[in-house]
């Protein structure tokens, strides 16, 4: 992650293309228009091997000091000997005894070898941590986008004629908006979604040295292939150590990049390039000789989404937190109870009608003397844009807590199992054998589950920890044993029907719970196949994700109605604000469509 933090995203985008000739078949990336050539060049100009070994170093695998030792290993075992590459790299660091200087030797030796690419980064000052600046580099949106459309044209990143999805309406709203001073035909301008989220890297193998970073990248939306639309072009990348700390967490360094961003954006509006930096001030001569030259042509280009998880909203753009009463940026829903407590899922709930607009929050911000955050001064942006992301709100979210649940109560079952661990030895061992049967469907396997994945001391609730892909691809598995627990498992040695012992508060309940339980995961499971399919029917979704709520809460009402409060925290099914923020996003399926378009990994496979 150090590595590919410094050497940019470069490298990791034109090696990740090279892959496709190296580390296996890769369709997406050979069909595009420009990873052939590059392909093809970059073959025929540097050995196999070294395009295989900087790919590793591009995505982490290898530290630029590994790379080094690899490379002089390769150079003195005589291979290779005409390649200037491979010589630049087996000297850096001064043949490795300078380790400090060999990241920077080797960045150098992959621009002059075309790794880099044309685009040059861009330096600005931001606050730093004790009152410093700091001084930080990013590439600008409007330069790469430029550089892609000379490359390949402006057709592959546009909405194509007679394209009537949900970002057709967005871009022709963004068209006719009062900030866009040019109007432009919405079949040329590009829509961009802008992402953000921390990170987590180790700087040493000593233990408690890891850190965070905050990497903000981009991708294009509007883009007619998934590869267009999956690629992602690095902005910035600033570690946490370095932020404001004035009390704002970190707030005041994201207003200074963002402000580049939002500079940036208004240039693609006007379809020029700049004339000046972004605070005004003239081109030093370093900008002279790798900016654009003034008033090139750039092609329009309009942010559409802002993505990332919650507490990356908070960081970033200073929007309510997750612990406060009032916690929703899109609501006023509360966490007491009350009118408009957020575990009403009703449709017609009364938190529904408190639906904040992008002038109430102008004016919130106002009457709190906070500036609201520089980059809803791109041209034509609002407080809609901020997404909530599937991925954080739904797999690792709310489908987090289902299967956690589910997981839990069939291991902890004591007329299946005499004690958790058999239960979990059982379920590893279905696991292994179901995703063995679905080979072929590319599912991602969970590895041999722990009882911490499912339930520890924090949060203490049954919430399964495992990568969103992998909760995700057990929703099936999930239906199939909730259909078991209602109807009895008929199979040789299999269990009954999933029934409360006597003894158990809710022993009168069983069928209505085991019933429930069924109809969440058929509602679930419904959810992931509608998303993804070519034509997608909001209202479909919506009736599928309503039900799944219903059932959420009637299951949570179940065991809170039975048990003492005191044990609630610790009860399977349990409601947190997540819930509520998935109820945002399916309300707005109509406007945005399938949450596999905006999510914060949308060119992944789901199925």
């Amino acid at each position: 992650m150090h590595c590919f933090c410094l050497a940019g995203r470069r490298i990791q985008l034109t090696v990740a293309a090279l892959s496709a000739a190296t580390l296996g078949p890769c369709r997406q990336l050979r069909s595009h228009s420009r990873v052939q050539p590059s392909i093809k060049f970059l073959l025929a100009m540097h050995p196999r091997f070294l395009v295989r070994v900087i790919y590793l170093f591009a995505i982490g695998c290898l530290t630029g000091t590994q790379l080094q030792h690899v490379a002089a290993g390769a150079w003195y075992d005589g291979r290779d000997r005409n390649s200037a590459l491979l010589h630049s790299l087996a000297f850096a660091g001064n043949r490795g005894a300078h380790t400090g200087n060999c990241l920077r030797d080797i960045i150098r030796a992959c621009r002059r070898a075309g790794l880099l690419g044309s685009v040059q980064p861009y330096y600005f000052e931001a606050p730093g941590a004790d009152g410093t600046r700091i001084r930080l580099q990013c590439f600008l949106p409007h330069e790469e986008l430029h550089a892609q459309v000379q490359a390949n044209g402006l057709e592959p990143f546009t909405l194509a004629k007679g394209d009537v999805s949900p970002m057709f309406q967005l871009l022709q709203n963004w068209v006719s908006h009062r900030d866009v001073s040019v109007r432009h035909d919405v079949h040329r301008v590009i829509g961009v979604g802008v992402h953000g989220d921390g990170a987590q890297y180790t700087s040493s193998i000593r233990a408690g040295e890891g850190k965070t970073m905050y990497a903000l990248s981009w991708n294009v939306v509007s883009g007619r292939t998934q590869a267009i639309k999956g690629k992602r072009h690095l902005f910035c990348v600033i570690g946490k150590n370095k932020l404001c700390t004035c009390g704002c967490g970190g707030f005041c360094t994201f207003q200074a990049i963002f402000e580049v961003f939002s500079w940036s954006m208004r240039c693609l509006m006007l379809g020029v390039s700049p004339r000046r930096r972004h605070e005004g001030a003239v081109w030093t001569d370093a900008d002279r000789s790798n900016r654009l030259p003034a008033n090139a042509e750039l092609p329009p280009a309009a942010l559409m989404q802002e993505r990332g998880d919650w507490e990356w909203f908070a960081t970033g753009f200073h929007l309510r937190s997750p612990s406060a009463e009032h916690f929703c940026y899109k609501c006023e829903a509360t966490k007491s109870p009350g009118v408009n407590c957020y575990k009403n899922f009703s449709a017609r709930a009364p938190h529904r009608r408190t639906r904040i607009t992008h002038h109430e929050f102008l004016l919130s911000c106002s009457a709190a003397r906070m500036q609201p955050t520089t980059l809803l001064r791109c041209p034509g942006s609002s407080l809609d844009m901020w997404l909530v992301d599937s991925m954080h709100c739904a797999d690792l979210g709310v489908f987090a807590d289902s299967v956690g649940s589910l997981l839990y109560l069939h291991a902890t079952h004591k007329p299946f199992f005499r004690n958790h661990l058999l239960g979990l030895a059982a379920l590893n061992r279905e696991l292994e054998h179901y995703f063995a049967a679905n080979r072929d469907r590319n599912l991602t396997p969970t590895s041999k589950l722990t009882w911490s994945q499912i339930k520890t001391k924090n949060p203490g609730y049954p919430m399964l920890k495992a990568k969103a892909a992998q909760i995700r691809h057990l929703t099936e598995y999930c239906y199939g044993l909730a259909n078991r627990h209602f109807y009895g498992d008929p199979r040789p040695g299999g269990f009954g029907q999933f029934k409360f012992r006597d003894s158990h508060p809710l022993a009168g309940v069983s069928a209505e719970h085991a019933n429930l339980v069924r109809m969440l995961f058929a509602a679930q499971k419904r959810y992931t196949e509608l998303i993804v399919e070519e034509n997608f029917n909001p209202d479909l979704c919506k009736d599928a994700m309503y039900a799944f709520l219903g059932s959420f809460k009637r299951l949570h009402d179940l065991w809170r109605r039975a048990l003492p409060e005191a044990t609630w925290t610790f009860l399977p099914w349990h409601i947190r604000p997540k819930h509520h923020l998935f109820q945002h996003l399916i309300d707005d399926l109509r406007i945005y469509g399938s949450p596999a378009g905006f999510w914060c990994y949308g060119h992944a496979v789901l199925l």
